[in-house]
């Protein structure tokens, strides 16, 4: 397979490196050259990636000899992301015919998206520009949670690192699963490592959009252990409860219930961090009882808060 990796002076270096290094590991490791190579920039002068200077290899001319192309993260603001990407993305459309596949890196799904590829089509990106892209591109079916969202010949992934989960995908899917993970086995990484959720905040940020929202935050986060109930809390507000509850979760995606909890295990998380029992945890963060606070623990930290609280703890030394 030969793939194209376009970069622009908003590439992230890193996100071009953990590709190149996955394929040619699996070159490596196959013992034959599965995949070929070629970074390309509108014009073959070095283009500066923060700090580090990526040499293209050749012009977009040679996509015309490419499979897949591959497009790694870049910073900015998605206005920026467009613009350095304008030249790719008029020849994206035209390019992308029968046994062509395209695929991204974090925020080269914005690149993707800008061609109007991705309408009506399942995509992900980094989870936190969410908010972001969703407005920009309303037409794309956002899957936030996912590591790696494959729809047609066109495939997406999740933020940072994510891009060695693609790159393992393509790996799998041209030359099997067994490669794949031997590969991933060789760079001490997870092939299975679950999806993005895992690393998603467990707390939205406080509302910058809607001051309603951020005043009901403010006041949810300081009776976190006894939450006001929805019609004392929308009084407060000078508001309806109905009202309350519609722009809360249309701005943080969760019910008052649920952000309330959520309050309270965050603040569970940060003693057993530090040196409190689980019982002194449960008491300070308001919980009626150890047994309901372990199952919400488990559930949104994917470990009991014992197995957490070991984990934290500074491991023993022996003089």
């Amino acid at each position: 397979m030969k793939i194209a990796i376009p970069i622009q002076a908003e590439t992230v270096a890193s996100s071009v490196a953990n590709v190149l290094d996955v394929l040619h590991s699996a070159n490596r490791y196959a013992g034959r050259a599965v995949f070929a190579t070629c970074v390309l920039a509108a014009s073959k002068k070095p283009v500066g990636a923060h700090g580090v200077a990526l040499k293209p290899q050749a012009g977009f001319e040679a996509l015309e000899d490419c499979d897949l192309v591959l497009v790694p993260a870049a910073r900015g603001p998605v206005a920026v992301v467009l613009a350095g990407s304008a030249p790719l993305r008029q020849l994206l459309p035209d390019w992308l015919r029968p046994g062509r596949q395209l695929a991204s890196v974090c925020a080269g799904a914005q690149v993707l998206a800008g061609t109007g590829l991705l309408d009506g089509k399942r995509a992900t990106t980094f989870w936190g520009d969410a908010r972001e892209v969703r407005e920009a591109f309303p037409a794309v079916q956002w899957r936030f949670e996912h590591m790696v969202e494959r729809d047609g010949a066109i495939m997406t992934s999740g933020g940072g690192s994510a891009g060695i989960d693609l790159a393992l995908a393509v790996v799998e899917q041209v030359a099997g699963l067994e490669l794949a993970q031997r590969v991933a086995a060789a760079m001490l990484f997870d092939h299975r490592r679950g999806p993005q959720s895992n690393y998603f905040p467990l707390l939205p940020s406080p509302s910058t959009h809607d001051t309603l929202v951020a005043a009901a935050q403010q006041r949810l986060r300081a009776a976190f252990t006894e939450p006001p109930d929805v019609p004392t809390l929308a009084a407060a507000l000078h508001t309806s409860p109905r009202n309350l509850l519609r722009r809360f979760k249309a701005e943080t995606g969760l019910t008052l219930q649920a952000y309330a909890m959520r309050l309270r295990l965050e603040a569970a998380k940060t003693l057993l961090e530090g040196h409190a029992t689980i019982d002194q945890a449960v008491a300070a963060v308001g919980y009626v009882d150890r047994a309901s606070f372990s199952r919400a623990f488990k559930a949104h930290y994917g470990v009991p808060p014992m197995a957490f609280r070991a984990q934290r703890q500074p491991p023993h030394r022996s003089d």
